[in-house]
């Protein structure tokens, strides 16, 4: 029997199967990455398919595993901003010895950083970064910033919208649901933690105070969208961190308090969904005198936390998540980190 990587030969020419690289990967062992493919009219491969990201997001992968992927280029940093445009993953500013303003492009397929356009902004960390579509977005951050800016993936280019509508501030968190984009709570140039929530409009590039987060005023959450549902959850208010979890209905405009975060209180975690799921992990305890590894995901339907493997990194706080299909990525972060992992679902 033809085992992974063998060659078979294909006797007749008539009636010969037509396997594509698309088709190879829809008949691949997730496990294995074994498939078909054509070599020649007589010859078929089965073997690992081609990399075709929207089916098999780069390859084979054994579910709750993390794998360690290229090292972001540029340099080390934390606070940096990331999110996910259809299968490239995208990371730029933070803190690296001074305010970055340089932005990477990270491609599944061939797991390599290309450095894209800078930011259109000045340098900054603690920004707030989502995507709609084609189009990424980063706005607001250290020191006190309140300006928001688009990358447009096709031309790579960044064009400045409209100020952000709430007070200038940095540590917020910020998601996309359809075509409106999502900020809120952070901290201002006062000090003040805010637990304001602000809608943006990509077509009319308006900005709309939606209900105030049903949570306590802070900083450092983190922020992730699942369907039409927002959620924002952990962070910090001076000495005390939190470990409460907040639903927010884009349709009623309500807030809902759901099960409390399975970990410890924490700020400066990392959060990002996967179909129905919600994944947080990472981050630092009140004093800042504790990192975190420990990674869990929310079942929405359940509403009930679990356990999962832990971030195979070490632990930090102020790094990055997004993720691509069933992938889930964490990166950079706090002590300055520049290395990248991917979490298979």
């Amino acid at each position: 029997m033809p085992v992974c990587t063998d060659n078979v030969v294909i006797p007749s020419m008539v009636n010969k199967p037509i396997v594509s690289a698309t088709a190879c990967a829809n008949t691949l062992n997730p496990q294995t990455g074994a498939g078909l493919t054509i070599l020649s009219p007589t010859l078929l491969h089965i073997g690992t398919c081609p990399c075709i990201p929207t089916i098999n997001y780069g390859g084979p992968c054994t579910p709750n595993t993390w794998t360690q992927k290229a090292n972001l280029g540029g340099v080390a940093r934390y606070g940096a901003v990331g999110f996910s445009i259809g299968t490239k993953g995208y990371i730029g500013t933070g803190w690296g010895g001074a305010n970055m303003q340089d932005f990477w492009e990270w491609d599944m397929c061939t797991n390599a950083w290309t450095q894209k356009a800078n930011f259109g902004g000045s340098g900054r960390w603690a920004a707030v970064g989502f995507s709609i579509g084609t189009k990424g977005y980063i706005g607001v951050g250290g020191t006190y910033l309140q300006d928001f800016w688009e990358w447009d993936q096709t031309s790579n280019s960044w064009s400045q919208k409209t100020n952000f509508g709430g007070t200038a501030r940095f540590n917020g968190i910020g998601f996309s649901i359809g075509t409106k984009g999502y900020i809120g709570t952070g901290q201002d140039a006062i000090g003040s933690n805010r637990l304001d929530f602000w809608e943006w409009n990509q077509t009319s590039n308006v900005w709309t105070q939606m209900a105030n987060f049903g949570g306590a005023a802070r900083y450092g959450a983190v922020g992730f969208s699942i369907g039409t549902k927002g959620y924002i959850g952990t962070g910090g208010n001076a000495s005390v961190t939190f470990q409460d979890f907040w639903e927010w209905d884009q349709t009623s405009n309500v807030w809902t308090q759901m099960a409390n975060f399975g970990g410890t209180t924490r700020q400066g975690a990392v959060g990002f969904s996967i179909g129905t799921k919600g994944y947080i992990g990472t981050g630092v305890n009140s004093t800042g005198s504790t990192h975190y590894q420990d990674f869990w995901k929310w079942d929405q339907t359940s509403n009930v936390w679990t356990q999962m493997a832990n971030f195979g990194g070490a632990a930090r706080e102020l790094g990055i998540g997004f993720s691509i299909g069933t992938r889930g990525y964490i990166g950079t972060g706090f002590p300055s980190s520049q290395d990248f992992w991917e979490y298979c679902q």
